[in-house]
């Protein structure tokens, strides 16, 4: 899964078949348009902030969030942020529905999917001096999946029962004599 970019430097990922953006996504935002009207360190900038995170994650916060946005712009039209981060709400309102994901018991972020992906690719086949072609590369990380989910017996059951090779053995082949011990030599 690769990061879809948009207007600014936006990480969505698919669910479903409905793009969805992460949490502290939409929380970045909002830090970037609440200290345009009220200062960048000041408490009421904290409380609003804090205030409005808490709202995203309850059912129509999305809409909440908007109207704050919404009063924060004519109370300051001159702040190009205020405006600029209210498009981004308006524009992206469907895809920040985590009371809704929350309900149906699925992550808000993705922090653990990316930790995964630094865990199972990075560490295999970013290893210094190690090149790879896509289909070797893809060989290899299912593989390391299918061992690191510990799903790796049922897996090989299943390659195991797919796969048949016919093994000839010629007449002219003679085994090999034991190799001498230590001892006699």
């Amino acid at each position: 899964m690769t990061p879809l970019t948009t207007g600014c430097s936006c990480r969505r990922r698919s669910l479903k078949g409905k793009r969805l953006s992460t949490f502290f996504h939409p929380v970045e935002h909002l830090e970037r348009a609440v200290p345009a009207a009220h200062g960048e360190s000041s408490v009421q900038t904290r409380r609003k902030v804090a205030e409005l995170r808490i709202a995203l994650r309850e059912d129509h916060g999305i809409e909440k969030v908007i109207q704050a946005l919404g009063y924060l712009q004519k109370k300051f039209p001159r702040w190009s942020h205020i405006a600029t981060e209210l498009i981004y709400f308006r524009k992206h309102r469907r895809r920040v529905r985590y009371a809704q994901l929350a309900t149906d018991g699925l992550s808000i972020g993705f922090g653990v999917v990316e930790a995964a992906c630094k865990s199972l690719v990075a560490q295999r086949l970013k290893v210094s001096g190690m090149r790879w072609s896509q289909k070797v590369g893809q060989v290899v990380l299912t593989a390391r999946a299918v061992d690191q989910s510990g799903r790796f017996d049922k897996a090989w059951v299943r390659v195991a029962a797919t796969y048949h090779v016919e093994v000839c053995m010629l007449h002219n082949v003679h085994p090999l004599p034991p190799p001498p011990s230590w001892r006699q030599a």
